[in-house]
């Protein structure tokens, strides 16, 4: 397959996959391949849009606070909702990245090290967390775990059965939030 037709093609799956743009009429077929640097633009522009939303981004600004269990929990499911809706995107950008530098800068570099900065800074001023190890890493291990549940396990040959996707940000937000609060404080 062309460059041009594969770029066309990931580029359609980036607008239409998970919904965020409407199917295009027939008479609007074939999609047309996108212009240099117009996939790394879209994957920018939809990062911002999405980052600006997540309660983590409130929390911080301090419009979204609240009891540390129930912020902390918020958060880690506020994160996994939107990476859930947004799994077949994030899969393919996470694929094609290392072929495209462009985008690998805009979705490693603004998408998922930005996002670690960011929890790192939450995690940094909420003082009243207990940290296990360096913020960094704390940051790292929550964003993966959200991603590996909201987005790689739905592809796993090894899962058996469907996923109960209801019970998931629940799960994740009780394990993880429970690890961070200060001894006696409870979810």
């Amino acid at each position: 397959m062309q460059f041009s037709a594969r770029t066309a093609l990931l580029g359609a799956a980036l607008r239409f996959a998970d919904g965020v743009e409407p199917l295009p009429d027939v008479a609007e077929l074939p999609v047309r391949a996108p212009e240099e640097g117009e996939l790394a633009a879209m994957v920018a522009d939809r990062l911002r849009g999405e980052i600006e939303q997540l309660w983590l981004v409130e929390a911080l600004s301090k419009r979204r606070r609240g009891p540390l269990a129930v912020e902390l929990g918020g958060i880690i499911t506020n994160l996994y909702d939107t990476l859930s809706r947004h799994r077949v995107s994030i899969k393919l950008v996470d694929r094609c990245a290392s072929e495209l530098p462009e985008l690998a800068e805009v979705w490693f570099g603004q998408g998922r090290s930005g996002l670690v900065l960011v929890l790192t800074e939450y995690l940094q001023r909420r003082k009243a967390l207990r940290l296990p190890g360096p913020a960094p890493l704390v940051a790292r291990t929550i964003l993966e775990t959200c991603v590996l549940w909201a987005v790689h396990l739905h592809w796993d040959p090894a899962r058996q059965g469907p996923l109960d996707t209801a019970a998931v940000p629940s799960t994740l937000a009780g394990l993880l939030t429970r690890g961070l609060l200060p001894e006696g404080e409870s979810t």
